[in-house]
Protein backbone atom coordinates (compact mmCIF):
# COMPACT_ATOMS: atom_id res chain seq x y z
CA UNK A 1 0.00 0.00 0.00
CA UNK A 2 1.31 3.44 -0.96
CA UNK A 3 -0.70 6.52 -0.10
CA UNK A 4 -3.64 4.27 0.94
CA UNK A 5 -4.07 2.88 -2.56
CA UNK A 6 -3.10 -0.44 -4.14
CA UNK A 7 -0.12 -0.36 -6.47
CA UNK A 8 0.04 -3.08 -9.13
CA UNK A 9 3.37 -3.87 -10.74
CA UNK A 10 3.86 -5.94 -13.89
CA UNK A 11 7.24 -6.58 -15.46
CA UNK A 12 7.85 -7.85 -18.99
CA UNK A 13 11.06 -8.17 -20.99
CA UNK A 14 11.04 -6.08 -24.15
CA UNK A 15 11.92 -8.34 -27.07
CA UNK A 16 11.90 -5.83 -29.93
CA UNK A 17 12.09 -2.08 -30.37
CA UNK A 18 10.25 -0.81 -33.46
CA UNK A 19 10.72 2.48 -35.25
CA UNK A 20 13.40 4.63 -36.84
CA UNK A 21 13.81 6.67 -33.68
CA UNK A 22 13.24 9.89 -35.61
CA UNK A 23 9.76 10.29 -34.16
CA UNK A 24 8.98 7.34 -31.90
CA UNK A 25 10.22 4.04 -30.57
CA UNK A 26 7.58 1.44 -29.77
CA UNK A 27 8.13 -1.80 -27.91
CA UNK A 28 7.09 -5.44 -28.29
CA UNK A 29 7.09 -8.22 -25.74
CA UNK A 30 6.90 -11.92 -26.59
CA UNK A 31 5.23 -14.94 -25.06
CA UNK A 32 6.09 -18.26 -26.71
CA UNK A 33 6.31 -16.64 -30.15
CA UNK A 34 3.13 -14.58 -29.68
CA UNK A 35 3.88 -10.87 -29.99
CA UNK A 36 2.14 -8.03 -28.14
CA UNK A 37 2.71 -4.30 -28.02
CA UNK A 38 3.85 -2.97 -24.68
CA UNK A 39 1.77 -0.05 -23.40
CA UNK A 40 4.61 2.43 -23.70
CA UNK A 41 6.16 4.45 -26.49
CA UNK A 42 9.15 6.77 -26.34
CA UNK A 43 8.49 9.94 -28.31
CA UNK A 44 11.99 10.89 -29.35
CA UNK A 45 11.31 14.41 -30.62
CA UNK A 46 10.10 15.51 -27.20
CA UNK A 47 12.09 12.95 -25.23
CA UNK A 48 9.10 11.68 -23.29
CA UNK A 49 7.31 8.41 -22.53
CA UNK A 50 3.56 8.08 -23.08
CA UNK A 51 0.94 5.57 -24.15
CA UNK A 52 1.20 4.42 -27.78
CA UNK A 53 -1.12 5.79 -30.47
CA UNK A 54 -4.49 4.04 -30.29
CA UNK A 55 -4.40 3.63 -26.52
CA UNK A 56 -6.22 6.90 -25.94
CA UNK A 57 -9.94 7.61 -25.36
CA UNK A 58 -10.43 4.60 -23.11
CA UNK A 59 -8.92 2.12 -25.58
CA UNK A 60 -6.01 1.14 -23.34
CA UNK A 61 -5.46 -2.56 -24.01
CA UNK A 62 -2.58 -2.65 -21.50
CA UNK A 63 -0.29 -5.57 -22.44
CA UNK A 64 -2.88 -7.25 -24.65
CA UNK A 65 -2.65 -5.49 -28.02
CA UNK A 66 -1.73 -8.14 -30.57
CA UNK A 67 1.02 -7.50 -33.11
CA UNK A 68 -0.39 -9.19 -36.18
CA UNK A 69 0.91 -9.69 -39.69
CA UNK A 70 -0.39 -6.32 -40.88
CA UNK A 71 1.73 -4.51 -38.28
CA UNK A 72 4.85 -6.59 -38.77
CA UNK A 73 4.73 -6.64 -42.58
CA UNK A 74 5.14 -2.85 -42.69
CA UNK A 75 7.48 -2.17 -39.81
CA UNK A 76 9.97 -4.88 -40.73
CA UNK A 77 11.18 -7.32 -43.36
CA UNK A 78 8.67 -10.07 -44.09
CA UNK A 79 8.53 -12.42 -41.09
CA UNK A 80 7.75 -16.12 -40.91
CA UNK A 81 4.18 -16.18 -39.67
CA UNK A 82 2.40 -19.16 -38.11
CA UNK A 83 -0.82 -19.78 -40.12
CA UNK A 84 -3.91 -20.22 -38.00
CA UNK A 85 -2.70 -17.73 -35.41
CA UNK A 86 -3.32 -14.01 -35.11
CA UNK A 87 0.04 -12.95 -33.75
CA UNK A 88 2.48 -15.87 -33.59
CA UNK A 89 5.75 -15.74 -35.51
CA UNK A 90 8.40 -18.41 -35.97
CA UNK A 91 10.93 -15.83 -37.22
CA UNK A 92 11.08 -12.07 -36.90
CA UNK A 93 13.86 -10.40 -38.86
CA UNK A 94 15.96 -7.58 -37.47
CA UNK A 95 14.96 -4.68 -39.68
CA UNK A 96 14.03 -3.82 -43.26
CA UNK A 97 15.92 -5.86 -45.85
CA UNK A 98 16.78 -5.36 -49.54
CA UNK A 99 13.86 -7.44 -50.76
CA UNK A 100 11.25 -4.97 -49.54
CA UNK A 101 12.29 -2.43 -52.21
CA UNK A 102 14.17 -4.50 -54.77
CA UNK A 103 12.09 -7.68 -54.82
CA UNK A 104 13.24 -11.29 -54.52
CA UNK A 105 16.91 -11.63 -55.41
CA UNK A 106 17.16 -15.29 -56.43
CA UNK A 107 16.95 -14.64 -60.20
CA UNK A 108 19.49 -11.79 -59.90
CA UNK A 109 21.91 -14.01 -57.98
CA UNK A 110 21.43 -16.85 -60.47
CA UNK A 111 22.27 -14.62 -63.43
CA UNK A 112 25.33 -13.07 -61.82
CA UNK A 113 26.58 -16.47 -60.63
CA UNK A 114 26.28 -17.65 -64.24
CA UNK A 115 28.44 -14.73 -65.38
CA UNK A 116 25.60 -12.78 -67.00
CA UNK A 117 26.69 -9.26 -66.18
CA UNK A 118 25.13 -5.93 -67.17
CA UNK A 119 26.98 -2.63 -67.46
CA UNK A 120 24.52 -0.53 -65.42
CA UNK A 121 26.25 2.66 -66.56
CA UNK A 122 24.78 1.97 -70.01
CA UNK A 123 21.82 -0.41 -69.54
CA UNK A 124 19.09 -1.29 -67.08
CA UNK A 125 19.60 -4.61 -65.31
CA UNK A 126 16.16 -6.23 -65.43
CA UNK A 127 17.17 -9.17 -63.22
CA UNK A 128 16.41 -7.05 -60.15
CA UNK A 129 14.03 -4.18 -59.48
CA UNK A 130 15.62 -0.75 -59.39
CA UNK A 131 12.85 1.53 -58.07
CA UNK A 132 14.25 4.58 -59.86
CA UNK A 133 13.61 2.88 -63.22
CA UNK A 134 9.94 2.20 -62.48
CA UNK A 135 7.16 4.43 -63.86
CA UNK A 136 6.15 7.16 -61.43
CA UNK A 137 2.91 5.48 -60.32
CA UNK A 138 4.71 2.22 -59.54
CA UNK A 139 7.40 4.08 -57.61
CA UNK A 140 4.69 5.56 -55.42
CA UNK A 141 3.00 2.17 -55.03
CA UNK A 142 6.28 0.69 -53.84
CA UNK A 143 6.78 3.36 -51.19
CA UNK A 144 3.11 3.33 -50.25
CA UNK A 145 3.15 -0.38 -49.51
CA UNK A 146 4.31 0.79 -46.08
CA UNK A 147 4.28 4.59 -46.17
CA UNK A 148 0.53 4.83 -46.41
CA UNK A 149 -1.75 4.70 -43.44
CA UNK A 150 -5.35 3.65 -43.33
CA UNK A 151 -7.81 0.80 -43.35
CA UNK A 152 -6.38 -2.04 -45.47
CA UNK A 153 -8.76 -4.41 -47.24
CA UNK A 154 -7.12 -7.22 -49.17
CA UNK A 155 -8.39 -8.37 -52.54
CA UNK A 156 -9.96 -11.83 -52.74
CA UNK A 157 -7.31 -14.53 -52.35
CA UNK A 158 -4.48 -12.10 -51.59
CA UNK A 159 -2.29 -11.86 -48.50
CA UNK A 160 0.01 -9.20 -47.08
CA UNK A 161 2.97 -11.16 -48.52
CA UNK A 162 1.78 -10.89 -52.13
CA UNK A 163 2.91 -7.40 -53.09
CA UNK A 164 6.25 -7.26 -54.89
CA UNK A 165 8.13 -4.16 -56.11
CA UNK A 166 6.99 -3.26 -59.63
CA UNK A 167 3.38 -4.32 -59.01
CA UNK A 168 0.38 -2.05 -58.64
CA UNK A 169 -0.57 -1.85 -55.00
CA UNK A 170 -4.24 -2.16 -55.96
CA UNK A 171 -3.51 -5.68 -57.29
CA UNK A 172 -3.15 -6.80 -53.68
CA UNK A 173 -4.83 -4.32 -51.36
CA UNK A 174 -7.09 -1.32 -51.06
CA UNK A 175 -6.41 1.40 -48.51
CA UNK A 176 -9.34 3.43 -47.20
CA UNK A 177 -9.37 6.69 -45.29
CA UNK A 178 -12.25 8.60 -43.68
CA UNK A 179 -13.11 11.84 -45.45
CA UNK A 180 -14.00 14.91 -43.39
CA UNK A 181 -15.25 18.34 -44.34
CA UNK A 182 -13.26 21.26 -42.84
CA UNK A 183 -10.22 19.02 -42.47
CA UNK A 184 -8.15 19.98 -45.52
CA UNK A 185 -5.07 21.16 -43.62
CA UNK A 186 -4.81 18.19 -41.25
CA UNK A 187 -2.80 15.15 -42.18
CA UNK A 188 -1.74 11.89 -40.59
CA UNK A 189 1.74 10.58 -39.96
CA UNK A 190 2.17 8.31 -42.99
CA UNK A 191 0.44 10.43 -45.62
CA UNK A 192 3.55 11.75 -47.35
CA UNK A 193 2.94 10.34 -50.83
CA UNK A 194 -0.78 11.06 -50.73
CA UNK A 195 -0.13 14.69 -49.74
CA UNK A 196 2.65 15.09 -52.32
CA UNK A 197 0.24 14.06 -55.08
CA UNK A 198 -2.00 17.00 -54.11
CA UNK A 199 0.79 19.48 -54.86
CA UNK A 200 0.76 21.68 -57.95
CA UNK A 201 4.45 20.82 -58.30
CA UNK A 202 3.68 17.12 -58.61
CA UNK A 203 0.72 17.62 -60.95
CA UNK A 204 2.74 19.82 -63.29
CA UNK A 205 5.79 17.55 -63.40
CA UNK A 206 3.89 14.26 -63.67
CA UNK A 207 1.93 15.56 -66.66
CA UNK A 208 5.21 15.96 -68.54
CA UNK A 209 6.72 12.67 -67.37
CA UNK A 210 3.74 10.34 -67.88
CA UNK A 211 4.18 10.32 -71.64
CA UNK A 212 7.68 8.90 -71.39
CA UNK A 213 8.49 5.23 -71.85
CA UNK A 214 11.14 3.49 -69.78
CA UNK A 215 12.29 1.34 -72.68
CA UNK A 216 15.93 1.91 -73.70
CA UNK A 217 16.21 5.00 -71.49
CA UNK A 218 18.73 4.60 -68.69
CA UNK A 219 17.16 7.20 -66.38
CA UNK A 220 13.57 7.36 -67.70
CA UNK A 221 11.96 9.31 -64.86
CA UNK A 222 14.85 11.27 -63.38
CA UNK A 223 12.95 14.54 -63.84
CA UNK A 224 9.82 13.22 -62.15
CA UNK A 225 8.75 14.20 -58.65
CA UNK A 226 8.61 11.11 -56.45
CA UNK A 227 9.76 10.15 -52.96
CA UNK A 228 13.30 9.42 -54.14
CA UNK A 229 13.64 12.86 -55.71
CA UNK A 230 14.46 14.08 -52.20
CA UNK A 231 14.97 10.93 -50.14
CA UNK A 232 17.75 8.40 -50.58
CA UNK A 233 16.24 5.23 -49.04
CA UNK A 234 19.71 4.07 -48.01
CA UNK A 235 20.46 7.21 -45.98
CA UNK A 236 18.61 8.34 -42.88
CA UNK A 237 16.86 11.68 -43.28
CA UNK A 238 18.68 12.76 -40.13
CA UNK A 239 21.99 12.31 -41.95
CA UNK A 240 20.85 13.88 -45.22
CA UNK A 241 22.34 17.27 -46.04
CA UNK A 242 19.45 19.73 -45.80
CA UNK A 243 20.63 21.53 -48.97
CA UNK A 244 19.52 18.46 -50.97
CA UNK A 245 15.87 19.31 -50.35
CA UNK A 246 16.23 22.91 -51.54
CA UNK A 247 18.22 21.69 -54.53
CA UNK A 248 15.26 19.52 -55.55
CA UNK A 249 13.07 22.64 -55.65
CA UNK A 250 15.74 24.40 -57.69
CA UNK A 251 15.56 21.76 -60.41
CA UNK A 252 12.38 23.46 -61.63
CA UNK A 253 12.26 26.85 -59.95
CA UNK A 254 15.24 28.50 -61.60
CA UNK A 255 15.80 32.18 -62.43
CA UNK A 256 14.38 32.93 -65.87
CA UNK A 257 12.72 29.51 -66.11
CA UNK A 258 9.93 29.51 -63.53
CA UNK A 259 8.72 32.18 -61.12
CA UNK A 260 10.83 32.22 -57.99
CA UNK A 261 9.57 32.86 -54.48
CA UNK A 262 7.43 35.97 -54.12
CA UNK A 263 7.81 36.18 -50.34
CA UNK A 264 9.26 39.36 -48.84
CA UNK A 265 13.04 39.38 -48.96
CA UNK A 266 13.48 39.89 -45.21
CA UNK A 267 11.36 36.81 -44.46
CA UNK A 268 13.32 34.76 -46.96
CA UNK A 269 16.59 35.87 -45.40
CA UNK A 270 15.33 34.95 -41.96
CA UNK A 271 14.86 31.33 -43.09
CA UNK A 272 18.05 31.32 -45.21
CA UNK A 273 15.88 30.90 -48.30
CA UNK A 274 14.73 27.52 -47.02
CA UNK A 275 11.86 26.54 -49.33
CA UNK A 276 10.81 23.66 -47.07
CA UNK A 277 10.22 25.80 -43.99
CA UNK A 278 7.40 27.72 -45.69
CA UNK A 279 6.07 25.42 -48.39
CA UNK A 280 6.26 22.14 -46.43
CA UNK A 281 5.61 23.36 -42.88
CA UNK A 282 6.24 21.08 -39.94
CA UNK A 283 3.42 20.51 -37.48
CA UNK A 284 1.70 17.79 -35.51
CA UNK A 285 0.12 14.72 -37.10
CA UNK A 286 -3.56 14.20 -36.32
CA UNK A 287 -3.13 10.53 -35.37
CA UNK A 288 0.06 10.41 -33.27
CA UNK A 289 0.79 12.63 -30.27
CA UNK A 290 4.07 14.38 -29.44
CA UNK A 291 5.44 14.30 -33.00
CA UNK A 292 5.75 16.87 -35.76
CA UNK A 293 6.26 16.05 -39.43
CA UNK A 294 6.61 18.01 -42.65
CA UNK A 295 3.42 18.32 -44.64
CA UNK A 296 4.34 16.97 -48.08
CA UNK A 297 1.60 18.93 -49.84
CA UNK A 298 3.93 21.53 -51.32
CA UNK A 299 2.26 24.91 -51.57
CA UNK A 300 1.23 28.09 -49.80
CA UNK A 301 -0.28 26.93 -46.53
CA UNK A 302 -2.94 28.61 -44.47
CA UNK A 303 -2.23 29.43 -40.87
CA UNK A 304 -4.57 29.40 -37.91
CA UNK A 305 -4.91 33.17 -38.35
CA UNK A 306 -6.00 32.80 -41.97
CA UNK A 307 -9.03 30.69 -41.15
CA UNK A 308 -10.76 30.12 -37.82
CA UNK A 309 -11.05 26.52 -36.71
CA UNK A 310 -14.19 24.68 -37.78
CA UNK A 311 -15.76 21.49 -36.53
CA UNK A 312 -14.87 18.71 -38.94
CA UNK A 313 -17.77 16.71 -40.37
CA UNK A 314 -17.54 13.04 -41.36
CA UNK A 315 -18.49 12.70 -45.04
CA UNK A 316 -17.69 9.06 -45.77
CA UNK A 317 -14.74 6.88 -46.69
CA UNK A 318 -12.62 6.78 -49.81
CA UNK A 319 -10.14 4.29 -51.25
CA UNK A 320 -6.98 6.31 -51.80
CA UNK A 321 -5.14 3.84 -54.03
CA UNK A 322 -7.91 2.28 -56.14
CA UNK A 323 -10.82 4.19 -57.63
CA UNK A 324 -12.35 0.90 -58.84
CA UNK A 325 -12.56 -1.01 -55.56
CA UNK A 326 -15.27 -3.69 -55.63
CA UNK A 327 -18.50 -3.49 -53.63
CA UNK A 328 -17.33 -6.31 -51.34
CA UNK A 329 -14.14 -4.41 -50.60
CA UNK A 330 -16.07 -1.21 -49.84
CA UNK A 331 -18.40 -3.09 -47.50
CA UNK A 332 -15.44 -4.65 -45.69
CA UNK A 333 -13.87 -1.21 -45.26
CA UNK A 334 -16.98 0.07 -43.45
CA UNK A 335 -17.05 -3.08 -41.31
CA UNK A 336 -13.39 -2.62 -40.38
CA UNK A 337 -13.99 0.95 -39.26
CA UNK A 338 -16.53 -0.33 -36.74
CA UNK A 339 -14.65 -3.45 -35.61
CA UNK A 340 -11.04 -2.22 -35.67
CA UNK A 341 -11.38 1.49 -35.07
CA UNK A 342 -14.48 1.73 -32.90
CA UNK A 343 -16.44 4.06 -35.17
CA UNK A 344 -20.24 4.37 -34.92
CA UNK A 345 -22.20 1.20 -35.73
CA UNK A 346 -24.37 3.17 -38.14
CA UNK A 347 -21.54 2.60 -40.65
CA UNK A 348 -22.69 -1.02 -40.83
CA UNK A 349 -25.80 0.21 -42.66
CA UNK A 350 -23.45 1.80 -45.19
CA UNK A 351 -21.77 -1.59 -45.60
CA UNK A 352 -25.14 -3.18 -46.34
CA UNK A 353 -25.52 -0.83 -49.32
CA UNK A 354 -22.75 -2.79 -51.03
CA UNK A 355 -23.58 -6.40 -50.06
CA UNK A 356 -26.83 -8.27 -49.63
CA UNK A 357 -28.06 -11.79 -49.05
CA UNK A 358 -31.37 -11.61 -50.87
CA UNK A 359 -30.71 -14.61 -53.09
CA UNK A 360 -28.86 -17.85 -52.40
CA UNK A 361 -26.11 -16.75 -54.80
CA UNK A 362 -25.53 -13.32 -53.21
CA UNK A 363 -25.77 -14.81 -49.71
CA UNK A 364 -23.02 -17.31 -50.42
CA UNK A 365 -20.90 -14.68 -52.18
CA UNK A 366 -21.21 -12.14 -49.34
CA UNK A 367 -21.42 -14.53 -46.38
CA UNK A 368 -18.24 -13.24 -44.68
CA UNK A 369 -19.40 -9.64 -44.64
CA UNK A 370 -23.03 -10.44 -43.77
CA UNK A 371 -22.14 -12.61 -40.77
CA UNK A 372 -19.67 -10.00 -39.55
CA UNK A 373 -22.27 -7.22 -39.83
CA UNK A 374 -24.90 -9.27 -38.02
CA UNK A 375 -22.40 -10.20 -35.28
CA UNK A 376 -21.37 -6.57 -34.74
CA UNK A 377 -25.05 -5.60 -34.54
CA UNK A 378 -25.66 -8.38 -32.01
CA UNK A 379 -28.24 -10.07 -34.25
CA UNK A 380 -27.67 -13.78 -33.61
CA UNK A 381 -31.05 -14.75 -35.09
CA UNK A 382 -29.98 -13.33 -38.44
CA UNK A 383 -26.77 -15.37 -38.34
CA UNK A 384 -28.83 -18.49 -37.62
CA UNK A 385 -30.99 -17.64 -40.62
CA UNK A 386 -27.90 -17.41 -42.85
CA UNK A 387 -26.72 -20.82 -41.60
CA UNK A 388 -30.08 -22.42 -42.38
CA UNK A 389 -30.11 -20.98 -45.89
CA UNK A 390 -26.65 -22.38 -46.74
CA UNK A 391 -26.80 -26.13 -46.04
CA UNK A 392 -23.14 -26.71 -46.91
CA UNK A 393 -21.75 -23.75 -44.96
CA UNK A 394 -18.91 -25.70 -43.31
CA UNK A 395 -18.00 -27.08 -46.72
CA UNK A 396 -17.61 -23.51 -47.99
CA UNK A 397 -15.85 -21.95 -45.01
CA UNK A 398 -12.91 -24.34 -44.88
CA UNK A 399 -10.09 -22.50 -46.60
CA UNK A 400 -7.04 -21.88 -44.38
CA UNK A 401 -5.46 -18.47 -44.98
CA UNK A 402 -3.02 -16.09 -43.36
CA UNK A 403 -5.96 -13.84 -42.48
CA UNK A 404 -7.99 -16.71 -40.89
CA UNK A 405 -10.95 -15.32 -42.79
CA UNK A 406 -13.10 -18.46 -42.66
CA UNK A 407 -12.26 -19.07 -39.00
Amino acid sequence: MKGKDTVFIREENIRYIVGSGQHTNSHIWESNGYLFQAPMTFYTQKGKWDLPPGFEDGNNTRFGRKIGLECMSCHNAYPEFVPGSENKFSLVKNGIDCERCHGPGSFHVKEKSAGILIDTAKYIDYSIVNPSKLPIDLQFDLCQRCHIQGNIVLNEGKSLFDFKPGMKLSEVMNVFMPVYKNNEEQHIMASHAERLKMSKCFLAVSKKEKSKSSEKILHPFKNGLTCITCHNPHVSVQKTDKTIFNAACGNCHQPGKDPLCTEKLEIRRKSNDNCISCHMPQHGASDIPHVSVHDHRIGIHKTVVDEPSKIREFVGIACINNSEASNQVKAQAYINYVEKFGMDKSLLDSALKYVNGESAITLEKNIHQLVQIAFLKGNSLLIANYVERIPNLLGILNKPSLENRDA
